[in-house]
């Protein structure tokens, strides 16, 4: 068990990392390059949240959270069971229902603080 807690633990260090890499290379190129990252379209779109009062770096740090949250679940199951086609499944499965709720929490939870789009 602890082994896969170790596992969990290296998996969300690096795929954390590599989310924070990726966005300092698109911030690099210019500051709305960030805006035109998809979870980002798709809290501005989905839930009317205005991410200049937030704070563009609060946003990409929950995102990257989020992200390799997600990530490093599926590869911990993949992990944990042996690799067939019902496993890719509930991977998938996972990943699908993980990223709606996360992302539907997060953008209901800047509702709730007022940080949407006045109309």
């Amino acid at each position: 068990m602890e082994r896969v807690i170790i596992y969990f633990l290296v998996y969300f260090l690096i795929s954390f990392s590599l989310y924070k890499v990726f966005f300092a290379f698109k911030k690099r190129k210019d500051d709305t390059a960030l805006f035109n990252i998809m979870e980002i379209k798709h809290l501005i779109q989905g839930y009317k949240l205005d991410i200049k009062r937030i704070g563009i770096k609060k946003v990409v740090n929950i995102v990257s959270l989020t992200n390799a949250f997600i990530f490093t679940c599926a590869l911990t199951v993949l992990q944990i069971f042996k690799l067939s086609i019902l496993v890719f499944l509930i991977v998938f499965v996972l990943i699908l229902t993980l990223t709606y709720i996360l992302y539907y929490l997060m953008g209901k939870y800047y509702q709730k603080k007022g940080m949407i789009i006045n109309v």
